[in-house]
């Protein structure tokens, strides 16, 4: 077995931006992001969406902590999901700001380290997401927008003029096991 074998494999996002540390220094960078059309049914597979026609936004990445970056960020989306009642697609329209932090890999071993040792509990007031991890000197401010978008996605999309209706076996009351027990007691 090589080291290797041991290793994750490493998933390639559908859609990745990269910005590297050195190339933000101590200013802050804008950018815009827009995937193309291959990379959005890629989106649309890996998010369980039956379209995504639009998914574009904006973007700011700043130092943060001295060794840190942070992205503040607005995206936009169009898409369609299936209805959890009827499977008939559904239309939505998403827009979200939304905030990601991310440190080195050691910072964040060496917190989560010392937070055990101590077994204390730390809130960070200016964060109440996990901080992401600066992999190799960067970070991939594309893959972080479609985890927004992931985290926006309506997890029981369902068309206005439907109405889930049991089947009548299900929505027969059974018989209360008891109800027995309930009649020999009765008759003593």
């Amino acid at each position: 077995m090589s080291p290797s074998d041991d290793a994750p494999e490493l998933v390639k996002p559908e859609f990745s931006l990269v910005i590297a540390l050195a190339d933000v220094g101590d200013r802050a960078r804008n950018f815009r992001f827009k995937p193309s059309e291959e990379e959005r049914a890629a989106i649309a597979a890996r998010l369980d969406l039956l379209t995504l026609t639009r998914f574009e936004g904006e973007g700011r990445v700043r130092p943060w902590r001295k060794a840190g970056l942070v992205f503040e960020g607005h995206f936009i989306a169009d898409l369609t999901q299936a209805c959890v009642v009827s499977l008939e697609p559904v239309a939505d329209h998403l827009e979200a700001d939304f905030i990601v932090h991310y440190l080195p890999q050691d910072m964040i071993d060496e917190w989560e380290k010392k937070q055990a040792e101590d077994g204390d509990i730390i809130i960070d007031s200016e964060n109440d997401e996990p901080v992401d991890p600066i992999v190799n000197g960067m970070i991939d401010v594309g893959e972080s927008a479609v985890q927004q978008l992931a985290l926006s996605v309506n997890p029981y999309p369902r068309k206005p003029d439907v109405s889930f209706e049991p089947p009548a076996s299900a929505a027969a009351p059974k018989e209360n096991p008891f109800a027995v027990l309930e009649k020999l007691k009765k008759t003593d």
